[in-house]
């Protein structure tokens, strides 16, 4: 519930013993609600806005006695940050000469003698924050790292860089012994390939590349031929016959990650009882001849020969076309594929939802050529009277 507003008197006089004077005028007071703000003027003289809330909870001055209470007058100067760092003993040496804020980067100079920018606040928390002497301690030397390559792990290089090792992140100068001059990370070349990235490459594809033999005998395991007599790389394109008699182009890739077969094969393992949303053959045989290859290429001839254009209305423009059984599809198996029992037709002559279509005057059941026959006829008439 709601704090009941204060009168304007009592209110003026509150403000007055924190040492402020309330300007705004009754009426406003009295209008104002929580989010209204009232003015003010500080004991230094300023004029200032706040909240009555806000007011009562901390602002009772203004933002310029505010910033002198956060201690702004007792900033930290350049000086006090050299005499900070020479109580450090530390080596650490401060190379700005200005500074204005906590959060302003400053140069400062490791014991190392790296360089790094840092500011105020976080060097007088960690005391340091070069990137090189905050790394884990290195226990390597050049003369340990020589001792090293001298053995069998050195893998035959040679280390030509002089310089203190300081970090394992610093970069170091390698002859690799095929003779190339290499660059690398001490902790990367400590825990990686001690040679150069040719070799390493070299290595790595010597192990991946098979020969032609090789790839003969794997091919051989799932009852295919390699027909090819030559194989370069996983590029290479490679002829092989199937079990079951087809060949097929492939890859040695292809094969090694599971074609194993014609794709003939290849869709009848994935097909039926051996696909994995198999269920039990529910599929009607009607759905499963029209979905068959025989029957999209019997389809796919009958446009060929109709030249794709309905042989009823003569509509050609496309993507509209379908194929019609002139004698019945389920009760012609002998007819099903065969080309001079198919004709094409629109969508608008052939769909059972169309209007006017012959399979909606007709039905889908028990259609005949002398059916088909007679629809286009009195097609045709219909187009002359309209004419």
């Amino acid at each position: 519930m709601a704090r009941d507003k204060q009168p304007y008197e009592k209110m003026r006089n509150y403000t007055e013993t924190e040492g402020c004077i309330l300007i705004t005028t009754e009426e406003e007071y009295l209008n104002g609600n929580a989010e209204t703000k009232l003015k003010f003027k500080c004991k230094c003289g300023n004029i200032f806005e706040a909240k009555l809330g806000n007011f009562r909870n901390s602002k009772k001055q203004c933002p310029d006695c505010s910033a002198k209470q956060a201690g702004l007058k007792q900033r930290l100067t350049i000086t006090d940050l050299h005499n900070y760092i020479k109580d450090l003993d530390n080596g650490t040496i401060l190379l700005s000469d200005n500074y204005k804020t906590n959060n302003e980067k400053l140069l400062f100079k490791c014991r190392c003698g790296n360089i790094f920018s840092c500011s105020w606040s976080n060097f007088a928390r960690n005391q340091n924050k070069c990137s090189i002497c905050n790394k884990k301690p290195n226990k390597w030397s050049i003369e340990k790292l020589k001792e090293l390559l001298n053995t069998k792990d050195g893998n035959g290089c040679e280390l030509l860089s002089n310089t203190p090792i300081i970090s394992y992140s610093q970069k170091l100068e390698f002859k690799c012994a095929c003779g190339n001059i290499f660059y690398r990370k001490l902790d990367s070349f400590l825990v990686g390939d001690k040679q150069c990235y040719e070799c390493v490459k070299k290595a790595k594809s010597s192990k991946l590349k098979a020969d032609i033999n090789h790839i003969r005998e794997y091919v051989k395991k799932y009852g295919c031929t390699l027909l090819s007599n030559q194989y370069e790389n996983n590029k290479t394109k490679l002829t092989l016959q199937c079990k079951c008699g087809n060949t097929f182009i492939t890859h040695w890739n292809t094969i090694r990650f599971g074609k194993h077969q014609c794709n003939d094969c290849g869709m009848k393992l994935k097909s039926g009882a051996n696909n994995v949303r198999w269920k039990g053959g529910i599929t009607p045989l009607n759905r499963q001849l029209r979905s068959s290859k025989e029957y999209k290429h019997w389809r796919e001839q009958v446009y060929k020969r109709d030249n794709y254009t309905c042989q009823c209305c003569g509509d050609s423009k496309g993507h509209n076309l379908e194929s019609h059984h002139i004698e019945n599809f389920s009760e012609n198996e002998g007819l099903r594929f065969d080309i001079d029992n198919g004709i094409t037709l629109c969508d608008k002559c052939h769909n059972p939802n169309q209007y006017g279509s012959f399979h909606y005057v007709y039905g889908t059941h028990n259609n005949t050529r002398e059916q088909l026959e007679e629809y286009i006829e009195n097609k045709k008439l219909d187009n002359c009277k309209e004419n």
